[in-house]
């Protein structure tokens, strides 16, 4: 009984040795190391206040690519260039850099250069320059980074358009007609200057006489030239929006004074909520005309329904105009509401005065009648 008791054990011992060895796990496998640093730069020179992304690749001995691992970043001269902990280079001053990316006792570098070329005006077009209009300037050297230049007229900045290496498009401010230095600046370079002549556009009107200016652009910057003695203009404003809530900026300067007549903006159908507080007729003579600029387009309707088209040939036209003289009667529209809506009737009219571009009209069946 004993002997068999011992035979028992030791099949349970070896029972227990077999299950444990089935039982055993193979340790995990250690991580490929870094063997080398790849580094490359998108380009090799930069300007003052660029910037640019550097591409580390981390490489096993084996030439595969690993990642997750930890890049240190670091510049050989940081008031040349500096880098961020993401690899971004920024361009300081003038000069060579290294730029270094570490990683498990593994370095790439690669050298950066930065060179900013210098600024060279060489033509300026048109000639003179326009104030209030576009220019554009030719050269070399032009940093094409939003922001880097700055072009000076004078003391004033101008608002600049499209840039490329060798063109720049800007605004002439609006200053008056002379001699300025225009001025071009650009970091890491020295500024550049050119002196030009500068042309502000005048009217020149005779007392009756107007001019219409189609667009904003062509009414920018415009003097009305002054005589010996003082001069009155009279300037009317169209607001041409076909809605009720658009509104359209102006302002009337004195070129010898501060402004004399500044109206922040002419709606459409309504009257502006606040005024500057300088000239209020001519706020409120400006604001009339501005706001019955939708009764004038009816007017002119009107005035083609009188005159309607007759058939020459295959052709249509209207009769020549007749000329306007005193005491000649002509039907209107005409409105007295505050609004441009449209409430407007026909009224009958007589010419009391007539002058060179203006005529006094009187309504035939007012009781009240005026003397011219």
């Amino acid at each position: 009984m004993r002997r068999r008791a011992h035979q028992r054990c030791g099949a349970l011992l070896l029972t227990l040795f077999v299950c444990a060895c089935g039982d055993a796990v193979a340790p995990p496998e250690a991580p490929a190391a870094v063997a080398a640093v790849e580094l490359a730069a998108p380009r090799p020179t930069m300007s003052v206040g660029d910037s640019l992304d550097m591409v580390a690749v981390l490489r096993a001995a084996n030439g595969s690519a690993l990642s997750g691992r930890v890049i240190q970043w670091s510049t050989s001269a940081p008031d040349v260039a500096t880098v961020t902990s993401s690899g971004r280079v920024v361009a300081i001053a003038n000069g060579s850099t290294t730029i270094s990316a570490r990683s498990e006792n593994q370095e790439g570098r690669v050298l950066i250069t930065v060179a900013t070329p210098a600024v060279e005006i060489i033509s300026l077009a048109p000639a003179p320059l326009i104030a209030g209009e576009t220019a554009e300037m030719r050269g070399r050297g032009f940093n094409t980074r939003a922001g880097a230049l700055v072009v000076t007229l004078g003391n004033t900045v101008a608002v600049l358009g499209t840039v490329t290496e060798t063109s720049l498009i800007f605004t002439v401010p609006c200053v008056a007609s002379g001699e300025y230095a225009l001025t071009v600046r650009s970091p890491g370079t020295n500024a550049q200057q050119r002196a030009s002549t500068v042309q502000r556009r005048e009217l020149a009107l005779a007392v009756g006489d107007f001019q219409v200016l189609p667009a904003v652009r062509q009414a920018a910057c415009t003097s009305l030239p002054v005589a010996m003695g003082p001069s009155e203009y009279l300037v009317t404003v169209f607001n041409t929006a076909t809605t009720p809530s658009a509104s359209a900026a102006f302002e009337w300067v004195g070129v010898r004074s501060p402004p004399v007549s500044a109206l922040a903006q002419s709606v459409f159908g309504t009257l502006p909520p606040t005024f500057v507080p300088r000239d209020a007729a001519a706020n409120r003579d400006a604001l009339h005309e501005a706001v019955h600029a939708a009764h004038l387009v009816r007017e002119r309707e009107h005035q083609g329904s009188v005159f309607p088209l007759l058939p020459v040939r295959s052709h249509f036209q209207r009769p020549a105009a007749v000329p306007v003289v005193v005491n000649a009667h002509r039907r209107f529209y005409f409105t007295f509401g505050s609004t441009c809506a449209d409430t407007s009737r026909v009224m009958a009219a007589q010419a009391m005065a007539v002058g060179r571009h203006v005529a006094i009209w009187e309504d035939t069946s007012n009781t009240v009648r005026a003397t011219p």
